[in-house]
């Protein structure tokens, strides 16, 4: 009984030591990953201005695709239901762009601040912001 708990325990400690050495040939540089963001925006934050209430504005957050890959947005998702978000659905090559377009719905009187969380395959993420302030439209005089 002892000898076969010897073997059992050397056969492992065996399998053991050959696993870390092969685990060691791997470069370091492979193992790790990088962590350089791959996603380059111009800007992350757009202020609309004033926009007349009732009119839906669109803005236009443009990146390029920095890293060695391509990379393809997976979720983009606004904070709230009175923003839309549309974005590149194909891969976006290396050296290529894309974009996400943000429309606010401008039903309420007042300023705003919303956000876009886009998330890309790689997992990098990014918070995008469209801010302004929604305006009266102004009625014209009755009989005209």
């Amino acid at each position: 009984m002892k000898k076969i708990s010897f073997l059992v325990l050397a056969s492992l400690l065996f399998c053991i030591s050959v696993t870390f050495a092969q685990a060691s040939k791997t470069p370091l540089s492979a193992s790790v990953p990088q962590n350089q963001p791959a996603l380059k925006w111009k800007t992350t934050n757009i202020d609309m201005g004033k926009i007349p209430q009732g009119k839906p504005a669109t803005v236009t957050f443009e990146f390029t695709n920095t890293g060695k890959i391509p990379v393809v947005l997976k979720n983009v998702h606004p904070g709230c239901g009175c923003t839309t978000a549309g974005y590149t659905k194909e891969p976006i090559e290396p050296g290529k762009m894309g974009n996400v377009k943000a429309t606010y719905n401008a039903a309420a009187i007042g300023p705003f601040a919303k956000s876009i969380s886009v998330t890309a395959d790689n997992d990098e993420t990014a918070s995008l912001i469209i801010q302004g302030e929604v305006i009266a439209t102004p009625t014209p005089p009755a009989g005209k």
